[in-house]
């Protein structure tokens, strides 16, 4: 009676159990990945660093202005 049910755990039980794994492992969906230490902005001190103390001028504001306007249905109501 051991020996048969040694023989179903091994040739049975055991790599139904593996199939089990490696199925559900297929279901998990990959780890994100590092988008970097600061995000993915541009490195301090480069050029194109936005100053937290200074409010955009008006080139600025005319350039987020056309960046953030709704292409389909004009500006709003």
């Amino acid at each position: 009676m051991r020996y048969l049910l040694g023989l179903v755990v091994r040739y049975l039980m055991r790599p139904g159990w593996r199939a089990l794994v490696v199925y559900g492992a297929l279901h998990v969906p990959p780890p994100p990945l590092d988008p970097g230490p600061d995000g993915g902005g541009p490195p301090p001190g480069h050029p194109e660093r936005l100053c937290a103390d200074r409010p955009p001028d008006r080139q600025e504001r005319l350039l987020w202005r056309q960046l953030t306007e709704d292409r389909w249905f004009g500006d709003g109501p």
